[in-house]
């Protein structure tokens, strides 16, 4: 479809200008919202591919050198990047007024060009980058072939390029001395532009056979995206079995009934009314329940307490919760259910017994759930589930080809240098608690932007603009956890997943074991292996070499030192082949709780105790880095010192001992990497040590010469960690 000018009139319904992947919450009343399927209104909708006359022209201009673009021909190539770029729309206003009539291959070149604008000045605002594309002159259009190290996907990348006025008359090809002037125009190794795809379908997500792509709504809440989240529910429960729930599940000590009371639509209220369950009630998919995940934000809306337990037992309407649960209730009866579990609703918010009773339950919580609603762009409660988005800017524009070809060419953003690393875009991805909350459900619809759907087998989106991951940890929690156990793997996930978790962000810094809880639970299930204090003690000598980056990190209040609990940072862990590992100490558990040991060595009241066979080398100097974070610590061995790649826990805690636990052999098996931990002698627990680091040697020591020079001559100490 086409439209010769777009400049004066829309030809598709006004839609919201927001930022890249900006969440613009929906404010219409419940009143205003379609509570059943009846059609979407055009004026709700928009429609992909339409091209206005400017773009017509540049998708022909292409189409008709399809072959030279096709090629892999260098010198033909070359040839065609050298040429000044087409002349698109006359001005950057133009250009602007194209995409909010609703052009959709100009909508990804205007955002493109808005991008590109702030990358040139980091310091230049949204509304400057806007003001200065409106100022500008002749848009012309470069086409580059993508560096496939930067967008692993794309045949061919736009660039918009909007001149400054007086740059260049339009249409007229730039001379020599001009073309000077385009050093600023990006080469195809940057990120950003608009990316071309050959594909049959569009690119990076699952595309569900009978899904309608012909129109997308401007609203979340849309009739047509309810539709469309229950026919993903129906392939998932009819044809993924590793979706399925295999064993009953134990049902949360409380849910929440939803429902709607009154007959009239115009009199009807949406209710929920909290019900005990009988303890230890299993559930055997009799009983479907939905989950909320989301951010709590700082919502004072009603939770569970002492003094509203009555009320809720009694049933409330749901316009008195906060935003986000009140949408959650809507969302629920939409999709046919009749329960949902909330936590702030479902455990006691000013009793810490039920709460820490409660927070040990998350994995049979989440994965007895038939389905987990995500509020991906809240950031606050009061923020809601729904948004009014511009469904142009993400979905992907189909291309045809002019030439008798079968495949559609797709074109869109290529997000290289808009997405921040480990994809924490999403406001509820940087939450602690929530990490769990996405592994353990068997499926998940999430509310954003975008309508995306997650389960064990399927990763999509209403717009088809997320990228799909090769492997989500979801499935792969469940590949190995749930169906065929595979210890060695579950280990390797286990690493990528406390990295991962650790990342977020932790209102209450000591619940940063509880909120993985559900993980470790599970994995206990399916080992039986053992954990304490967050460290798995089947390996406990490797799982006692984590690290962190000191300046990014604070006391949890948590102890003991030992575990990565202590500190609020990134956990990295080494991954160590066991056959190449020699171990240099030996541990065991002295005590696991406090309390449960009383002796002359360890004080009463005392965290989890390790008690370590080894022998602590005095550290004599400290070399490089700052003072308060050195790169290298000596232990002194005259005439030879062994320098030790050090990372402290928190600045400025320096070490007063390097106890070597093993060495890693390398192809040389007289080479070797000695890893160890750094120690001080604990002032609150006399007669222990404290963690304060991790250190390393740089993997070429000599290990017979290591322990010759340093532990041959020195008789092992029993050192109490804590």
């Amino acid at each position: 479809m086409d439209f010769e000018s777009c400049s004066s009139s829309s030809v598709q319904p006004s839609r919201p200008y927001h930022g890249f992947r900006e969440f613009v919450p929906d404010a219409r009343n419940w009143k205003d919202v379609p509570s059943s399927d009846e059609g979407e209104s055009e004026s709700e909708t928009v429609f992909p591919g339409i091209l206005c006359a400017p773009c017509t022209d540049l998708w022909s201009w292409l189409s008709n050198s399809w072959d030279i673009w096709d090629t892999r021909n260098p010198e033909a190539w070359s040839a065609l990047e050298r040429k000044a770029g087409f002349p698109h729309h006359k001005s950057g206003a133009e250009l602007e007024a194209s995409f909010r009539a609703g052009c959709h291959l100009c909508t990804h070149l205007f955002h493109s060009a808005v991008q590109f604008d702030r990358l040139r000045n980091d310091e230049e605002t949204e509304e400057e980058a806007l003001q200065s594309i409106r100022r500008g002159g002749l848009v012309r259009v470069y086409v580059q072939r993508p560096n496939l190290n930067f967008t692993p996907s794309g045949f061919l990348k736009l660039r918009p390029h909007v001149e400054a006025q007086n740059d260049g008359d339009a249409g007229e090809p730039l001379d020599g001395a001009r073309q000077q002037r385009y050093s600023s125009v990006p080469s195809g190794n940057t990120g950003g532009g608009v990316m071309l795809d050959r594909l049959p379908s569009p690119p990076w997500t699952t595309h569900i056979p009978g899904e309608d792509m012909a129109s997308h709504p401007l609203h979340t809440a849309s009739p047509k995206s309810f539709q469309l989240v229950r026919d993903w529910i129906r392939l998932c429960t009819e044809s993924h079995l590793s979706c399925r729930q295999t064993e009953p599940q134990r049902l949360p000590t409380r849910l929440l009934r939803v429902f709607v009371h009154g007959s009239s639509s115009e009199l009807a209220t949406r209710c929920v009314q909290l019900v005990e369950m009988e303890p230890g009630t299993m559930n055997t998919g009799n009983l479907r329940y939905a989950a909320l995940s989301y951010c709590w934000g700082t919502s004072n809306s009603v939770k569970l307490t002492r003094s509203t337990h009555k009320a809720l037992l009694g049933g409330i309407p749901a316009a008195k919760l906060a935003k986000t649960l009140e949408d959650a209730v809507h969302t629920t009866l939409r999709l046919g259910l009749e329960w949902l579990w909330v936590d702030s609703l479902c455990i006691f918010q000013d009793a810490l017994d039920d709460w820490t009773r409660e927070a040990a339950t998350m994995y049979d919580t989440y994965q007895g759930s038939f389905i987990t609603i995500a509020a991906l762009g809240a950031s606050d409660s009061n923020d809601g589930l729904y948004a009014r988005r511009d469904p142009l800017q993400y979905a992907p524009c189909p291309l045809l080809p002019q030439r008798g070809g079968s495949e559609t060419i797709w074109a869109y953003p290529d997000t290289t240098c808009l997405d921040p690393p480990w994809k924490t875009y999403y406001p509820l991805h940087t939450r602690g608690w929530v990490f769990q909350e996405r592994i353990l459900p068997p499926r998940t619809v999430k509310l954003g932007p975008m309508v995306a759907w997650e389960c064990r087998e399927v990763f999509t989106d209403d717009l088809k603009f997320e990228e799909a991951p090769k492997v989500t940890l979801c499935g792969e929690f469940h590949r190995i956890c749930l169906g065929n156990i595979d210890q060695t793997k579950i280990r390797d996930f286990w690493t990528v997943a406390l990295k991962a978790y650790s990342r977020g962000q932790l209102s209450v810094k000591t619940d940063r074991l509880s909120a993985i809880s559900g993980i470790i639970s599970g994995i206990q299930k399916a080992t039986g292996w053992d954990n304490m204090s967050g460290l798995w003690l089947r390996s406990l000598m490797t799982e006692l070499v984590w690290w962190t980056h000191a300046k990014q990190c604070k006391r949890t209040g948590l102890r003991p030192t030992w575990s990565w609990i202590s500190v609020d940072g990134v956990i990295n862990s080494l991954h160590i082949d066991k056959s190449k590992r020699r171990d240099l100490a030996a541990v065991q558990v002295k005590s696991r709780h406090n309390c449960d040991v009383t002796s002359d060595s360890i004080p009463q009241n005392t965290p989890p105790t390790l008690q370590l066979s080894c022998i602590p080398l005095e550290i004599s100097s400290c070399e490089g880095g700052t003072r308060l974070v050195p790169e290298f610590l000596i232990v002194s061995s005259k005439p030879n010192p062994q320098k030790l790649d050090f990372r402290l826990d928190l600045e400025g805690m320096l070490p007063q001992f390097f106890v070597p636990l093993f060495a890693v052999v390398g192809s040389e098996a007289s080479k070797a990497n000695i890893c160890g931990i750094g120690v001080i002698r604990s002032q609150a627990y006399p007669g222990c040590y404290e963690r304060v680091g991790f250190a390393e040697s740089d993997g070429s020591v000599d290990l017979e010469d290591f322990q010759r020079r340093f532990l041959n001559h020195s008789m092992r100490e029993s050192l109490n960690l804590v």
